[in-house]
Protein backbone atom coordinates (compact mmCIF):
# COMPACT_ATOMS: atom_id res chain seq x y z
CA UNK A 1 0.00 0.00 0.00
CA UNK A 2 1.64 3.22 -1.13
CA UNK A 3 -0.25 5.90 0.67
CA UNK A 4 -1.23 6.39 4.31
CA UNK A 5 -4.66 7.86 3.55
CA UNK A 6 -5.77 4.48 2.19
CA UNK A 7 -5.08 2.81 5.51
CA UNK A 8 -7.54 2.35 8.31
CA UNK A 9 -7.41 1.38 11.96
CA UNK A 10 -4.14 0.42 13.55
CA UNK A 11 -2.53 -0.12 10.13
CA UNK A 12 -2.41 3.68 9.83
CA UNK A 13 0.24 3.76 12.57
CA UNK A 14 3.90 2.71 12.34
CA UNK A 15 4.48 -0.64 14.04
CA UNK A 16 7.65 0.25 15.93
CA UNK A 17 9.93 3.16 16.75
CA UNK A 18 12.48 1.57 14.43
CA UNK A 19 10.03 1.61 11.53
CA UNK A 20 9.10 5.23 12.27
CA UNK A 21 12.74 6.30 12.15
CA UNK A 22 14.56 9.03 14.08
CA UNK A 23 13.96 12.73 13.50
CA UNK A 24 16.91 14.28 11.68
CA UNK A 25 18.01 17.82 12.65
CA UNK A 26 18.29 19.03 9.06
CA UNK A 27 17.72 22.71 8.34
CA UNK A 28 16.99 22.42 4.60
CA UNK A 29 13.26 23.18 4.32
CA UNK A 30 12.31 20.12 2.29
CA UNK A 31 14.04 17.93 4.91
CA UNK A 32 12.45 19.63 7.93
CA UNK A 33 10.59 16.48 8.98
CA UNK A 34 12.91 13.86 7.51
CA UNK A 35 13.71 10.78 9.56
CA UNK A 36 16.78 8.56 9.64
CA UNK A 37 16.20 4.81 9.66
CA UNK A 38 18.54 1.84 9.57
CA UNK A 39 16.90 -1.45 8.66
CA UNK A 40 18.57 -4.66 7.51
CA UNK A 41 21.98 -2.97 7.64
CA UNK A 42 21.18 -0.14 5.22
CA UNK A 43 20.58 3.45 6.34
CA UNK A 44 17.77 5.40 4.68
CA UNK A 45 16.15 8.80 5.04
CA UNK A 46 12.36 8.97 5.09
CA UNK A 47 11.26 12.25 3.50
CA UNK A 48 7.57 13.20 3.89
CA UNK A 49 5.53 15.91 2.25
CA UNK A 50 6.72 15.48 -1.34
CA UNK A 51 3.92 13.65 -3.09
CA UNK A 52 0.74 15.38 -1.96
CA UNK A 53 -0.07 12.52 0.40
CA UNK A 54 1.12 10.93 3.62
CA UNK A 55 3.53 8.52 1.92
CA UNK A 56 7.24 9.13 2.46
CA UNK A 57 10.08 8.79 0.00
CA UNK A 58 12.69 6.25 1.10
CA UNK A 59 16.08 7.56 0.00
CA UNK A 60 19.39 5.80 0.72
CA UNK A 61 21.19 7.90 3.31
CA UNK A 62 24.44 8.13 1.35
CA UNK A 63 22.55 9.40 -1.71
CA UNK A 64 20.78 12.25 0.10
CA UNK A 65 23.24 15.08 -0.82
CA UNK A 66 23.02 14.08 -4.49
CA UNK A 67 19.22 14.44 -4.45
CA UNK A 68 18.73 17.69 -2.54
CA UNK A 69 20.71 20.90 -2.25
CA UNK A 70 21.52 20.80 1.47
CA UNK A 71 22.77 23.53 3.80
CA UNK A 72 26.37 23.43 4.99
CA UNK A 73 25.11 22.46 8.46
CA UNK A 74 23.08 19.58 7.02
CA UNK A 75 26.04 18.30 5.04
CA UNK A 76 28.17 18.30 8.19
CA UNK A 77 25.47 16.39 10.10
CA UNK A 78 25.19 13.94 7.20
CA UNK A 79 28.95 13.39 7.17
CA UNK A 80 29.06 12.64 10.90
CA UNK A 81 26.09 10.27 10.75
CA UNK A 82 27.68 8.35 7.89
CA UNK A 83 30.38 7.16 10.30
CA UNK A 84 27.92 6.01 13.01
CA UNK A 85 26.32 2.57 12.78
CA UNK A 86 23.88 2.70 15.72
CA UNK A 87 21.83 5.91 15.78
CA UNK A 88 19.27 6.70 18.49
CA UNK A 89 17.48 9.98 19.28
CA UNK A 90 20.20 10.70 21.85
CA UNK A 91 22.93 9.98 19.30
CA UNK A 92 21.19 12.30 16.85
CA UNK A 93 20.96 15.00 19.50
CA UNK A 94 24.67 14.67 20.26
CA UNK A 95 25.61 14.98 16.59
CA UNK A 96 23.33 17.99 16.12
CA UNK A 97 24.90 19.76 19.10
CA UNK A 98 28.45 18.97 18.00
CA UNK A 99 27.85 20.44 14.55
CA UNK A 100 25.88 23.40 15.94
CA UNK A 101 28.76 24.24 18.26
CA UNK A 102 30.94 24.94 15.22
CA UNK A 103 28.60 27.74 14.18
CA UNK A 104 27.60 26.13 10.87
CA UNK A 105 23.92 26.28 11.86
CA UNK A 106 24.00 29.94 12.83
CA UNK A 107 24.53 31.88 16.07
CA UNK A 108 21.43 30.78 17.98
CA UNK A 109 22.01 27.00 17.66
CA UNK A 110 25.68 27.61 18.43
CA UNK A 111 24.81 29.43 21.67
CA UNK A 112 22.37 26.67 22.64
CA UNK A 113 24.97 23.96 22.01
CA UNK A 114 27.68 25.77 23.95
CA UNK A 115 25.30 26.47 26.81
CA UNK A 116 24.53 22.74 27.08
CA UNK A 117 28.25 21.94 27.04
CA UNK A 118 28.83 24.37 29.90
CA UNK A 119 25.80 23.24 31.92
CA UNK A 120 26.22 19.49 31.48
CA UNK A 121 28.87 18.98 34.15
CA UNK A 122 26.99 21.07 36.72
CA UNK A 123 23.81 19.13 35.98
CA UNK A 124 25.61 15.81 36.29
CA UNK A 125 27.08 16.86 39.66
CA UNK A 126 23.63 17.91 40.88
CA UNK A 127 22.20 14.51 39.90
CA UNK A 128 25.08 12.70 41.61
CA UNK A 129 24.61 14.71 44.79
CA UNK A 130 20.90 13.89 44.93
CA UNK A 131 21.57 10.20 44.28
CA UNK A 132 24.25 9.98 46.97
CA UNK A 133 22.11 11.99 49.38
CA UNK A 134 19.17 9.64 48.75
CA UNK A 135 21.36 6.56 49.12
CA UNK A 136 22.70 7.79 52.46
CA UNK A 137 19.20 8.72 53.64
CA UNK A 138 17.72 5.36 52.62
CA UNK A 139 20.62 3.00 53.26
CA UNK A 140 23.17 4.85 55.39
CA UNK A 141 22.06 3.81 58.85
CA UNK A 142 22.30 6.35 61.64
CA UNK A 143 25.36 8.34 60.57
CA UNK A 144 24.10 11.80 61.58
CA UNK A 145 27.02 13.67 60.03
CA UNK A 146 26.53 12.05 56.63
CA UNK A 147 22.78 12.66 56.74
CA UNK A 148 23.31 16.34 57.51
CA UNK A 149 25.66 17.14 54.61
CA UNK A 150 24.58 19.60 51.95
CA UNK A 151 25.78 19.62 48.34
CA UNK A 152 28.77 21.86 49.02
CA UNK A 153 30.16 19.58 51.72
CA UNK A 154 29.16 16.21 50.25
CA UNK A 155 30.75 16.80 46.85
CA UNK A 156 34.24 17.13 48.36
CA UNK A 157 36.75 14.31 48.96
CA UNK A 158 35.92 14.46 52.67
CA UNK A 159 32.18 14.45 52.03
CA UNK A 160 32.37 11.50 49.65
CA UNK A 161 34.50 9.64 52.20
CA UNK A 162 31.80 10.23 54.82
CA UNK A 163 29.15 8.97 52.39
CA UNK A 164 31.17 5.82 51.72
CA UNK A 165 31.51 5.20 55.45
CA UNK A 166 27.76 5.62 55.91
CA UNK A 167 27.08 3.10 53.14
CA UNK A 168 29.49 0.42 54.36
CA UNK A 169 26.77 -1.59 56.09
CA UNK A 170 24.58 -1.72 53.00
CA UNK A 171 27.58 -2.40 50.77
CA UNK A 172 28.48 -5.39 52.93
CA UNK A 173 24.96 -6.79 52.48
CA UNK A 174 25.27 -6.26 48.72
CA UNK A 175 28.68 -7.98 48.81
CA UNK A 176 30.51 -5.04 47.25
CA UNK A 177 32.63 -2.21 48.59
CA UNK A 178 31.18 1.15 49.56
CA UNK A 179 33.36 2.64 46.83
CA UNK A 180 31.60 0.41 44.30
CA UNK A 181 28.24 1.77 45.48
CA UNK A 182 29.45 5.32 44.79
CA UNK A 183 30.73 4.24 41.37
CA UNK A 184 27.30 2.82 40.56
CA UNK A 185 25.71 6.12 41.52
CA UNK A 186 28.19 7.94 39.27
CA UNK A 187 27.16 5.75 36.34
CA UNK A 188 23.51 6.37 37.24
CA UNK A 189 24.15 10.12 37.07
CA UNK A 190 25.87 9.77 33.69
CA UNK A 191 22.95 7.77 32.28
CA UNK A 192 20.34 10.29 33.43
CA UNK A 193 22.08 13.59 32.69
CA UNK A 194 19.55 14.29 29.89
CA UNK A 195 16.76 13.72 32.45
CA UNK A 196 18.14 15.76 35.34
CA UNK A 197 18.04 15.29 39.12
CA UNK A 198 15.26 13.11 40.60
CA UNK A 199 13.79 16.11 42.42
CA UNK A 200 13.32 17.93 39.10
CA UNK A 201 14.42 21.20 40.67
CA UNK A 202 15.99 23.64 40.35
CA UNK A 203 17.84 22.17 37.36
CA UNK A 204 16.19 20.04 34.67
CA UNK A 205 17.68 17.88 31.99
CA UNK A 206 16.72 18.63 28.38
CA UNK A 207 14.27 15.72 28.10
CA UNK A 208 12.43 16.68 31.28
CA UNK A 209 12.34 20.28 30.08
CA UNK A 210 10.94 19.10 26.74
CA UNK A 211 8.10 17.24 28.45
CA UNK A 212 7.14 20.48 30.19
CA UNK A 213 7.42 22.44 26.93
CA UNK A 214 5.16 19.96 25.14
CA UNK A 215 2.61 20.25 27.95
CA UNK A 216 2.81 24.05 27.66
CA UNK A 217 2.35 23.82 23.89
CA UNK A 218 -0.86 21.83 24.39
CA UNK A 219 -2.23 24.50 26.71
CA UNK A 220 -1.15 27.34 24.41
CA UNK A 221 -2.82 25.78 21.37
CA UNK A 222 -6.01 25.10 23.34
CA UNK A 223 -6.15 28.83 24.13
CA UNK A 224 -5.11 29.92 20.63
CA UNK A 225 -7.74 27.95 18.69
CA UNK A 226 -10.74 29.81 20.19
CA UNK A 227 -11.29 32.41 17.42
CA UNK A 228 -10.04 30.16 14.60
CA UNK A 229 -12.11 28.85 11.68
CA UNK A 230 -13.01 25.13 11.83
CA UNK A 231 -10.09 23.80 9.75
CA UNK A 232 -7.27 25.42 11.70
CA UNK A 233 -9.12 24.95 14.99
CA UNK A 234 -9.18 21.22 14.29
CA UNK A 235 -5.45 21.22 13.52
CA UNK A 236 -4.71 23.04 16.76
CA UNK A 237 -7.03 20.79 18.76
CA UNK A 238 -5.53 17.58 17.39
CA UNK A 239 -1.98 18.87 17.82
CA UNK A 240 -2.78 19.75 21.44
CA UNK A 241 -4.29 16.30 21.95
CA UNK A 242 -1.18 14.62 20.52
CA UNK A 243 1.04 16.79 22.72
CA UNK A 244 -0.90 15.80 25.83
CA UNK A 245 -0.79 12.12 24.93
CA UNK A 246 2.93 12.03 24.22
CA UNK A 247 3.72 14.04 27.37
CA UNK A 248 1.56 11.65 29.42
CA UNK A 249 3.41 8.62 28.03
CA UNK A 250 6.80 10.24 28.69
CA UNK A 251 5.83 11.28 32.23
CA UNK A 252 4.77 7.71 33.03
CA UNK A 253 8.26 6.47 32.14
CA UNK A 254 9.85 9.40 33.96
CA UNK A 255 7.89 8.57 37.11
CA UNK A 256 9.19 4.99 37.02
CA UNK A 257 12.72 6.30 36.55
CA UNK A 258 12.39 8.67 39.51
CA UNK A 259 10.73 5.91 41.51
CA UNK A 260 13.85 3.77 41.30
CA UNK A 261 15.83 6.64 42.85
CA UNK A 262 13.36 6.73 45.73
CA UNK A 263 13.83 3.00 46.44
CA UNK A 264 17.54 2.42 45.90
CA UNK A 265 18.17 -0.86 47.68
CA UNK A 266 17.01 -3.09 44.85
CA UNK A 267 18.70 -1.30 41.93
CA UNK A 268 21.99 -0.87 43.78
CA UNK A 269 22.09 -4.54 44.74
CA UNK A 270 20.99 -5.84 41.34
CA UNK A 271 23.04 -3.26 39.50
CA UNK A 272 23.67 -5.10 36.23
CA UNK A 273 19.93 -5.41 35.62
CA UNK A 274 19.15 -1.94 37.00
CA UNK A 275 21.75 -0.25 34.80
CA UNK A 276 20.17 -1.71 31.68
CA UNK A 277 16.69 -0.74 32.90
CA UNK A 278 17.70 2.85 33.66
CA UNK A 279 19.27 3.21 30.22
CA UNK A 280 16.20 1.71 28.54
CA UNK A 281 13.88 4.11 30.34
CA UNK A 282 15.96 7.13 29.35
CA UNK A 283 16.01 5.88 25.75
CA UNK A 284 12.27 5.25 25.85
CA UNK A 285 11.61 8.84 26.87
CA UNK A 286 13.88 10.07 24.08
CA UNK A 287 11.99 7.97 21.51
CA UNK A 288 8.60 9.18 22.78
CA UNK A 289 9.66 12.82 22.47
CA UNK A 290 11.55 12.37 19.21
CA UNK A 291 10.52 14.90 16.57
CA UNK A 292 8.77 17.34 18.90
CA UNK A 293 11.70 19.76 19.24
CA UNK A 294 11.15 20.93 15.66
CA UNK A 295 7.48 21.67 16.41
CA UNK A 296 8.33 23.46 19.66
CA UNK A 297 10.90 25.64 17.88
CA UNK A 298 8.52 26.48 15.02
CA UNK A 299 5.69 27.49 17.34
CA UNK A 300 8.03 29.48 19.56
CA UNK A 301 9.31 31.43 16.55
CA UNK A 302 5.72 32.00 15.39
CA UNK A 303 4.90 33.89 18.59
CA UNK A 304 6.69 36.87 17.09
CA UNK A 305 4.46 36.73 13.99
CA UNK A 306 0.83 37.68 13.31
CA UNK A 307 -2.05 35.21 13.52
CA UNK A 308 -2.09 34.61 9.76
CA UNK A 309 1.55 33.51 9.83
CA UNK A 310 0.86 31.40 12.91
CA UNK A 311 -1.84 29.57 10.94
CA UNK A 312 0.70 28.80 8.22
CA UNK A 313 3.17 27.45 10.77
CA UNK A 314 0.49 25.31 12.41
CA UNK A 315 -0.66 23.97 9.03
CA UNK A 316 2.93 23.04 8.19
CA UNK A 317 3.77 21.09 11.33
CA UNK A 318 0.29 19.61 11.92
CA UNK A 319 0.79 17.45 8.81
CA UNK A 320 3.96 16.03 10.36
CA UNK A 321 3.17 15.55 14.05
CA UNK A 322 5.23 12.53 15.16
CA UNK A 323 2.88 9.55 15.36
CA UNK A 324 3.56 7.15 18.21
CA UNK A 325 3.88 3.54 17.00
CA UNK A 326 1.76 0.55 17.89
CA UNK A 327 4.48 -0.78 20.21
CA UNK A 328 3.96 2.31 22.41
CA UNK A 329 0.21 2.95 22.24
CA UNK A 330 -1.43 -0.16 20.80
CA UNK A 331 -4.65 0.56 18.92
CA UNK A 332 -5.19 3.98 20.51
CA UNK A 333 -8.00 5.64 18.55
CA UNK A 334 -6.66 9.13 19.23
CA UNK A 335 -3.52 8.46 17.20
CA UNK A 336 -5.47 6.67 14.49
CA UNK A 337 -7.83 9.65 14.11
CA UNK A 338 -4.88 12.04 14.01
CA UNK A 339 -3.29 10.03 11.22
CA UNK A 340 -6.54 10.12 9.25
CA UNK A 341 -6.76 13.88 9.77
CA UNK A 342 -3.19 14.31 8.53
CA UNK A 343 -4.14 12.45 5.36
CA UNK A 344 -6.91 15.03 4.78
CA UNK A 345 -4.79 18.04 5.67
CA UNK A 346 -1.93 17.17 3.36
CA UNK A 347 -4.29 17.03 0.35
CA UNK A 348 -5.52 20.60 0.83
CA UNK A 349 -2.43 22.22 2.34
CA UNK A 350 -1.09 25.47 0.91
CA UNK A 351 2.12 24.97 2.91
CA UNK A 352 3.78 21.95 1.36
CA UNK A 353 7.44 21.16 1.87
CA UNK A 354 7.94 20.38 -1.81
CA UNK A 355 6.81 23.81 -3.03
CA UNK A 356 10.40 24.93 -3.65
CA UNK A 357 11.89 21.85 -5.33
CA UNK A 358 12.44 21.93 -9.08
CA UNK A 359 11.78 19.45 -11.88
CA UNK A 360 15.31 18.06 -11.67
CA UNK A 361 14.79 17.02 -8.07
CA UNK A 362 11.35 15.61 -8.88
CA UNK A 363 12.90 13.53 -11.64
CA UNK A 364 15.49 12.17 -9.19
CA UNK A 365 12.75 11.30 -6.71
CA UNK A 366 11.22 9.04 -9.33
CA UNK A 367 14.12 6.65 -8.75
CA UNK A 368 13.09 5.95 -5.16
CA UNK A 369 10.26 3.98 -3.64
CA UNK A 370 7.61 5.34 -1.30
CA UNK A 371 5.95 3.79 1.70
CA UNK A 372 3.28 4.69 4.24
CA UNK A 373 4.92 5.19 7.63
Amino acid sequence: MADGEQQSGVSALPETFQQRGIAAPFTTRVLSFARYRRAHGAADVLVPGLGGGTAVYVIPFKALPSVFSMTVYDRAVHEQLTAIHVVTPLTMRKVALQVAETGLGGPRPMRRARQWRDEQEALRNKILFELIKSAVAQLGGKDAAAHAMDERTMMTPEGLSAARNALKGFASQAQVSAGEIIQRLEIWADLTVVIGPPSGAPMKGPLTAMIEQIEALAEALAQWLGPEPPDTAEMAQRTAMAARMVAKEARAVLDRLVGSANAMSEPLQGWDKARVQINRRVERISYLLDGWQRILDMWDAAQRADRHQQRDVLETFAQHIPILPVEAVGADTGWIELRRSQARWVKTSRNRLDSEIDDTVREKLGNFRTEAV
